[in-house]
Order: C-alpha cells, then sequence, then structure tokens
C-alpha cells in the first residue's frame, strides 16, 4: 500500500473520531493504570485480586484491557479491596 493511500485512510478514521471519544478512553486507560498500580502496591497477583472480585480471569483481564467498561459498582467493589474512595481511585495526587 502507498504512504499516500495510508495518510489518506488514516485521516478519514481521524475525522470519524469524536474527540470526546478520545478524551474518554484516554481517562478509562488511567483508571485501569491506577487500579493495576494499587495491585501491584497491595502485592496482589491477577488472581488474587480476581478472586476478591469473584471474576473469573478472563473477565477481569476484559476489566483490565479495557475492552468492557467498568461499572461504578465494579469501580466500588475494588475501592473496597484496596480500602480506597471513588476520589482516591480517579484523582491523581501530586
Amino acid at each position: 500500500m502507498k504512504t499516500e493511500n495510508r495518510n489518506t485512510l488514516l485521516e478519514t478514521i481521524l475525522v470519524k473520531l469524536n474527540p470526546s471519544d478520545l478524551v474518554s478512553r484516554e481517562n478509562r486507560q488511567l483508571i485501569i493504570a491506577r487500579i493495576e498500580n494499587f495491585r501491584e502496591q497491595t502485592g496482589l497477583n491477577h488472581r488474587q485480586f480476581g478472586d476478591r472480585m469473584r471474576q473469573e480471569i478472563v473477565g477481569l483481564r476484559s476489566w483490565l484491557s479495557g475492552t468492557c467498561d467498568l461499572t461504578v459498582e465494579t469501580l466500588a467493589d475494588i475501592c473496597c479491596i484496596f480500602g480506597l474512595t471513588l476520589g482516591d481511585l480517579v484523582l491523581e495526587r501530586g
């Protein structure tokens, strides 16, 4: 495929993207990264974390990969495991 054709395809895709979709995806990725950070800080491996969440490893991977959206209830459960508030989970403290 010629570079010119690839650029045209990329431009076509980018035009269809809504900026708010990009921000939303970025925010989800930041929250997932923070969950992973808290999981590592507490010394839980993925299986232990999944057990505490009462979630099979496949479902846990879906959450942590961003292919499955986290609900408020799920985020609240995660906060309980780590002893956090939702604010702690979503707000970066400097």
